[in-house]
């Protein structure tokens, strides 16, 4: 029960005083850094908080008014001396009871998330708990002080929350681990390593002071042996064993994840619970400094990123060779793209490690992360990523290359029509793409119809020497007006001047018959054939005569599919 005698009132007073005074500050930084709202009660269920002290709720109205039950909570909370959770308007609340001088009830602490998203889940409320259990003890120890305020454990937070704004300024998330680490050693004299997850989920020791042994620590940990819904854990000892810590007790930390890099530090020394719970508020902290600075990052990548893509003035390849080459400084690596066409032909390559790129499969390794870039048809494009040395890649340079590759995907659809095959653009030679475009266009351009057909003679682009006796022997069946020649992409082309549709069937048909069945073609039985055709004065249609019959090549039964099986007769349809 609350006593009855005037402690109470004493200490009612003293909280007052010490929120108005010593204490403001440091709820202030709570606050703006742990991203919490908070409102304090004396025993009483008053508010001590004024109108004007009411920036720490951050306008949150679920402190406004407290009906019965809440009331029934906080008042429980406070003769128990436990935390008590409950929900106001649909927000998750910790309640958590301050002592006064004598360890009897002064009054409470309330907190709710300011998160968009609030979430009941275990992970949300236990993070909330340990806030509101730690901020609790630190303000009671105010209440408890007979002489000077001691102010030590919110002068700490206060502390860590200032290197944590230093450190952030370097931009390294190894620098904000470091300072977190140095502060467990100063305050806690406690030796902590360090682990970051790599993209195949394993944490590798990444980090540790001065003079520490890394050989009395595990290189690696498998992710899956440490809880992923805390802050903070206290592992079994067979556990500790089975990863590779022989006779230590040790606490793990885990900072970052999903809005930044996923760390884990590993405390290596005896903890008693109420410094364990001051290491877990001090990693939250430390996770809501990796999740602003990665934040910051990104929206710096792709400003820098539309610096070069924007600008109408510049080449297609110079703004994504600038881009890529961004990129690559945010991640600190090698960074590559590359831009193809559905056919095969090759319309953009940067990046020494392009030719790794197997798209649009995408990769996942400690070093490597390539992935596809979602454009329409008939392009397709990959980035990736390269680190070198020891240091892996991360979630965070994961946020990054997705952040880039949605600017891509964004900008590479009006860029990419502009590309020139790249074969034309070492050599300054017109392809043979080039060539049956131009003529299809000026056959079109005379009043007459024209028609394309595409031959891939297997699963993969022909040989040279294959593909080239396999035009020689079209030629010779083609009439003088007709065209045949081999691809960039490795297919064989063959342009029909004044043949419509019905035509093109015709000779699509023969063509496929004699490709697969006559021994002058060497009989390539896997050959499968696509054709398109244009009437003068049709509608431009977004691909182009030659694409589109490469696409009707690989969609089965589509009109302008040669099928299997085909009559006999002459090649050429009169």
């Amino acid at each position: 029960m609350l006593p009855a005698d005037g402690s109470v009132r004493a200490d009612m007073s003293d909280l007052a005083n010490i929120v108005h005074s010593s204490a403001w500050p440091y709820l202030v930084e709570v606050h703006q850094r742990l991203k919490v709202s908070i409102d304090l009660v004396d025993s009483t269920l008053t508010s001590v908080l004024s109108a004007g002290d009411r920036s720490l709720a951050d306008g949150e109205r679920v402190f406004e008014r407290f009906d019965e039950p809440v009331r029934l909570a906080i008042a429980r909370s406070m003769n128990t001396q436990q935390p008590e959770q409950f929900t106001i308007d649909g927000a998750t609340v910790i309640c958590a009871p301050l002592a006064g001088r004598g360890g009897e009830a002064a009054g409470a602490i309330l907190l709710t998330s300011r998160a968009q998203q609030r979430s009941s889940s275990r992970g949300g409320s236990s993070k909330l708990a340990r806030i509101g259990t730690w901020l609790a003890s630190a303000v009671s120890l105010h209440l408890s002080s007979t002489g000077r305020l001691d102010t030590s454990e919110l002068d700490r937070f206060s502390s860590l929350y200032r290197l944590l704004k230093h450190a952030m300024t370097t931009g390294s998330e190894r620098e904000v681990i470091r300072t977190f680490v140095e502060a467990l050693a100063f305050w806690q004299d406690a030796e902590s390593f360090a682990y970051v997850a790599n993209l195949n989920g394993q944490f590798v020791l990444d980090l540790a002071l001065p003079g520490s042994d890394r050989a009395t620590v595990p290189p690696m940990i498998e992710a899956d042996r440490v809880a992923g819904d805390l802050t903070t854990a206290r592992p079994a000892p067979a556990d500790l064993d089975a990863m590779g810590f022989h006779g230590t007790d040790v606490i793990f930390s885990r900072a970052g994840r999903d809005s930044s890099s996923d760390w884990l530090i590993a405390v290596c020394d005896a903890i008693d619970p109420r410094a364990e719970a001051r290491v877990a508020v001090y990693a939250e902290a430390v996770s809501q400094a990796l999740g602003e600075m990665a934040a910051v990052q990104s929206t710096r990548l792709t400003w820098a990123l539309l610096q070069h893509l924007l600008p109408s003035t510049a080449s297609s390849e110079a703004a994504a060779r600038g881009a890529i080459e961004e990129l690559a400084g945010a991640i600190r690596g090698r960074a590559y793209l590359s831009v193809s066409r559905q056919d095969g032909a090759r319309l953009l390559t940067i990046g020494e490690a392009a030719d790794i790129v197997s798209p649009p499969v995408p990769t996942r390794d400690p070093r490597v992360l390539t992935l596809s870039i979602d454009l329409p048809p008939p392009y397709r494009a990959v980035l990736g990523v390269i680190r070198d040395g020891d240091t892996p890649l991360t979630r965070r340079d994961e946020l990054l290359v997705r952040s880039t590759v949605s600017t891509l995907a964004a900008w590479l659809p009006s860029a990419a029509p502009r590309l020139p095959v790249e074969r034309e653009r070492r050599t300054g030679q017109r392809s043979f793409d080039q060539i049956i475009e131009q003529q299809a266009s000026t056959i079109m351009a005379g009043g007459h119809p024209v028609s394309i057909i595409v031959i891939s003679l297997g699963n993969e682009p022909a040989q040279i020497a294959a593909a080239q006796e396999c035009v020689a022997q079209l030629r010779r069946l083609l009439r003088p007006t007709d065209m045949a020649g081999r691809l960039l992409s490795g297919h064989i082309g063959v342009v029909l001047p004044d043949t419509p549709e019905d035509g093109a069937s015709i000779v699509a048909d023969r063509v496929h018959e004699l490709v697969t069945s006559s021994d002058d073609f060497a009989l390539f039985p896997n050959a499968s054939i696509g054709f398109a055709s244009r009437a003068p004065g049709a509608a431009a249609p977004s691909l182009s005569l030659l694409l589109e019959a490469w696409a009707r090549m690989g969609a089965k039964h589509a009109k302008g599919r040669v099928p299997a099986s085909v009559s006999s007769g002459p090649i050429l349809a009169s």
